[in-house]
């Protein structure tokens, strides 16, 4: 079984930018959220797997925009899971419209048993060991952000708030990303234009965590990093404006 779960939609309103587009924080939650509806199709949504305990984990997602939709214009939102491997899984998504695609983007999960605090093995997640995809269409490899940001520019601080918490409690993957859009200006956003944004969450944050964000410049890049009080990373990110590809 690898063919895509997909349906149609209309960009709406609320998940535009200052400019009209579909806003790159808004394509990552309508990733998640069709994930969400097909994981429960596939019996390995929030009730079944809470009923095991156990718990999906986002550890990284790596989203490239070709052509960001306008306001409500038409597109296809699609998604399918990759053959799991020994602990990780990967998941890939695509908006499209009329077969040409607009959005591509995957997301790898971990499985985390929440009695023991610990990822388990994800080979045999599916039930009945579906047929799935040996690997995504959108194969790109994620990247390594290297060396400390500890000591790079201060970009601005941020407060985890009741309306960033999801139901497991701690700060939502997307939630992570809107705080850092945030914290540039519609001006900085514009110069930036991304063409890929990559995620990698680190350790959890919760209401009322104060977040540090730092940025640098490398390799054409932008690269991001949230720093909690303790000093421990929460986050790493990677922008790469259209105009470096």
């Amino acid at each position: 079984m690898d063919t895509w779960y997909a349906r149609d939609l209309l960009i709406d309103p609320s998940a535009c930018d200052f400019e009209g587009r579909l806003g790159v924080d808004h394509a990552f939650r309508m990733f998640m959220d069709i994930a969400s509806r097909h994981a429960e199709e596939l019996g390995v949504g929030l009730k079944p797997m809470l009923a095991k305990h156990l718990f999906w984990l986002t550890v990284r997602t790596k989203v490239r925009f070709l052509a960001r939709p306008r306001m409500l214009e038409p597109a296809t939102l699609a998604t399918r899971p990759i053959a799991p491997a020994a602990m990780r899984c990967l998941r890939e998504y695509r908006l499209e419209r009329d077969g040409a695609p607009l959005v591509l983007g995957r997301t790898e999960w971990a499985v985390m048993d929440v009695r023991a605090g610990r990822p388990v093995p994800v080979e045999n997640i599916f039930p009945g060991n579906p047929e799935l995809a040996a690997a995504p269409d959108y194969d790109d490899p994620f990247v390594r952000i290297t060396g400390s940001l500890a000591g790079a520019e201060v970009l601005g601080e941020y407060r985890v708030c009741s309306t960033d918490i999801d139901f497991g409690g701690h700060m939502n993957n997307v939630a992570y990303l809107r705080a850092l859009l945030g914290l540039l200006t519609t001006e900085q956003l514009k110069a930036l234009d991304p063409e890929e944004v990559e995620l990698t969450f680190l350790s959890p944050c919760f209401e009322g965590d104060a977040l540090t964000f730092r940025t640098r410049e490398k390799e054409g890049a932008r690269e991001f990093a949230a720093f909690r009080e303790d000093g421990k990373l929460a986050l790493l990110a990677r922008i790469v404006p259209k105009a470096t590809q």
